[in-house]
């Protein structure tokens, strides 16, 4: 707040409070300065895709009217939406990006597949499945499919994996849908080599 006020106070002073548009962010934190898993033997897959590594703030001061949304979650290529229409730059049809102003997304995909290369074929890649309230943690590996699933409501620390709780079954395959919608034309050969040893499930399921 200390840092900022100086800057809204020149812009009010100057009258160009209303032409004029601020966004505050931040970059992620890191995980690898604490992680839920770093005090337990198994090894975490995930280490660099926990709340901690891929949460943001995001605040916006658009003095233009704004539909009122129910607003949901944002990725990366949300937020690059987002800062688009917030400056009047029509989006091209084939961007998939949906901007805060529309609502967003029900469930937001974060990915990674390590340093190097992002080879889609061969290497592990690494993907979490985020909604309000769970989180569905992907790692496609040459020949296992590691899934791990937490409610982020009662477990905000993402220590307890309930992947094999028949209770979340059908919201796990729900997630399971959304990424192949929205992730099939990059993952699904590579989805029906390999099988889940805590959840079991065919790729008709899903597809």
């Amino acid at each position: 707040d200390k840092m900022l006020a100086p800057l809204i106070s020149d812009i009010i002073e100057s009258n160009l409070l209303s032409d004029t548009v601020v966004i505050v962010t931040a970059d992620h934190g890191n995980a690898g300065a604490y992680s839920p898993k770093r005090k337990n033997s198994e090894k975490d897959y995930f280490l660099a895709m926990h709340e901690e590594s891929i949460k943001i703030p995001l605040l916006i001061y658009n003095p233009k009217p704004q539909i009122e949304k129910n607003y949901k979650l944002i990725d990366n290529m949300g937020m690059t939406a987002t800062f688009l229409e917030t400056m009047n730059v029509n989006l091209h049809k084939s961007f998939k990006g949906i901007s805060l102003y529309s609502g967003g997304r029900p469930i937001i995909i974060s990915e990674h597949s390590g340093r190097g290369l992002p080879d889609l074929l061969t290497r592990d890649l690494y993907f979490t499945l985020t909604s309000e309230k769970e989180k569905l943690f992907i790692c496609i590996k040459e020949k296992e499919l590691i899934l791990k699933f937490h409610n982020l409501l009662t477990d905000s620390q993402e220590e307890d994996d309930l992947i094999d709780v028949e209770e979340y079954r059908p919201k796990i395959l729900f997630m399971l849908k959304y990424f192949f919608k929205e992730r099939g034309d990059v993952i699904a050969n590579r989805l029906k080599k390999i099988k889940c040893k805590k959840f079991d499930f065919k790729i008709e399921d899903i597809n």
